[in-house]
């Protein structure tokens, strides 16, 4: 991926789900994220 930053968006897709990840927080050695937009098709 490279460098992330706070706040970025990532989106996830699959034959049968999408999903957005939403970075809220980095700190040493963690990562808060948000999943966001689940969807089954």
């Amino acid at each position: 991926l490279g460098k992330v930053n706070t706040g970025d968006f990532f989106i996830l897709t699959s034959d049968s789900l999408n999903c957005m990840i939403h970075l809220i927080e980095i700190g040493n050695g963690f990562i808060t994220f948000q999943l966001r937009g689940l969807e089954f098709k």
